[in-house]
């Protein structure tokens, strides 16, 4: 993490529940320096059980009009996993009802509740899948 962590707001001390969506071929943020090392950051400080990364396979930053962009069909939209997963985190912070744990979320996929009976990975194998 070395060169990532002055990046970073925090150290992943936090205090409330967290889910973190993104897309593994997402150009703006890029899931290996942002999301997977917040996600470690957030381990190493004892509070992964307060935290969620769900990582959408092929997403991307920018979906506009319907489209992922550049008309790729390899590309997956990410905004119906952050959809999901806010509705889990309202569960989670008002019914306490805690979300699956984190996992890698194929193109046209969704979060499942069991991801390790359905063999999904906390993290894709690759970008671009």
């Amino acid at each position: 993490l070395d060169g990532v962590v002055s990046d970073l707001a925090t150290l992943g001390e936090i205090r409330r529940p967290l889910l973190t969506v993104q897309g593994t071929m997402d150009a703006a943020a890029q899931f290996q320096h942002h999301g997977r090392a917040y996600r470690d950051l957030v381990v190493a400080a004892g509070r992964g059980d307060l935290h969620r990364l769900y990582e959408v396979q092929n997403g991307v930053h920018n979906e506009k009009q319907g489209q992922p962009p550049y008309n790729f069909g390899q590309f997956a939209f990410v905004l119906p996993t952050e959809h999901a997963a806010f509705d889990r985190l309202v569960r989670w912070v008002e019914e306490d009802q805690a979300p699956p744990l984190g996992q890698c979320i194929p193109r046209g996929g969704a979060i499942v509740d069991d991801p390790a009976a359905q063999g999904r990975p906390e993290h894709c194998a690759s970008l671009l899948g």
